[in-house]
């Protein structure tokens, strides 16, 4: 196994377990509604984890945008595109039959409600990833065209520009009202600007010592959770936009830091006999994204059919709780759908 690989595997592992965490405070306020205060709490929670849907477009940056992995149109419509489309089709579905069921819906109007969910994105809350991914990879030979032709100094300067147009001047008009910056690129989200962050920081075009990747993700983070509680506490949504945005320039620094810090830690020294640690995180990367459709069922199931009020229990321990049994579960019951040749192949 080489080290980026290694490295690449432990990013996305930390991110799924993030991810879940992240959910587990949203799916929380949305369902329960918490007085202020404890809002303002499992808001913090849900912010301090918005690092991890960065880093998991930077895994994807840094495995297929490299010119030396082969991917072409056919593959990426056989294996990638083939595979989230299918994991759409059948967990928007899923999704829509358990709102049915628990929240006492028509059942003669599944089907079309189904689909209307299908092709408006009006799904559950983290199937945007999903819907943005489909995108991303339609984009993908483009992305990797581009990439081929630049040299060193022309992908720091397309990251620089990125940075500004899609994450700083964003983020300052929040600030501005009606007098918004003027100034724009023809490029509507802050996505390839990851996509480009995690291929930089795999081939060492955009080098960070470890310390200096600490000191951005602890800075950027304390910076998120201040925006976050402020914003929240005195209603100011521009405050508040720059701690619960992916597209805030903090989130952009806080991804960038713990990213590159992750690219810094050692191979194993013996790659052929992994130990339990590095087998069990490279088992819940193969799962991760199995993980990631399924966790907020599990989440659902435990705030709707079990009724269980985390904000009755302890608050932000409670939605951590959560979390972790959601994890757990999601990740069990992935781990044995992939044994189901069928199965395997969407999740």
């Amino acid at each position: 196994m080489r080290k980026q690989i290694a490295y690449l595997s432990l990013t996305r592992a930390l991110a799924c377990l993030g991810v879940v965490f992240l959910h587990a405070s949203l799916c929380a306020i949305a369902v329960f509604s918490p007085e202020a205060g404890q809002h303002a709490s499992a808001l913090l929670l849900t912010d301090s984890m918005l690092w991890t849907v960065p880093c998991f477009v930077m895994v994807t940056g840094a495995l297929l945008l490299d010119p030396e992995h082969e991917v072409t149109i056919r593959k990426i419509a056989t294996k990638y595109l083939k595979r989230v489309v299918l994991a759409l089709i059948v967990f928007t579905f899923v999704f829509e039959l358990f709102d049915t069921l628990v929240g006492g819906g028509d059942m003669g109007r599944l089907v079309v409600d189904w689909l209307v969910a299908l092709f408006t994105g009006k799904t559950w809350l983290h199937m945007w990833y999903i819907y943005m991914l489909i995108g991303m990879y339609l984009m993908l030979p483009v992305f990797r065209a581009a990439v081929k032709a630049m040299d060193d100094t022309t992908l720091r300067y397309a990251i620089a520009v990125l940075a500004v147009f899609q994450a700083l001047v964003p983020s300052i008009d929040n600030f501005l009202g009606d007098n918004q910056i003027g100034f724009y690129i023809p490029v509507n989200t802050v996505y390839p600007l990851y996509l480009l962050l995690g291929y930089a920081v795999r081939t060492g075009k955009l080098r960070l010592s470890a310390p200096g990747s600490v000191a951005l993700a602890v800075v950027a983070e304390a910076a998120v959770m201040m925006c976050s509680h402020f914003g929240y506490a005195s209603a100011n949504t521009a405050v508040l936009a720059l701690g619960n945005s992916f597209g805030s320039i903090l989130v952009v620094a806080v991804g960038l830091g713990v990213f590159s810090l992750l690219s810094h830690v050692p191979n194993p020294a013996d790659d052929a006999h992994p130990g339990p640690a590095m087998r069990a995180m490279l088992s819940i990367d193969r799962c991760s994204f199995g993980i990631y459709l399924m966790h907020v069922l599990a989440l659902y199931t435990i705030y709707k059919v079990l009724a269980f009020d985390p904000f009755l229990h302890g608050d932000v321990l409670a939605i951590a709780g959560c979390a972790l049994v959601a994890f757990i579960v999601s990740y069990a019951v992935v781990w044995v759908l992939k044994l189901i040749p069928g199965v395997r192949a969407i999740l």
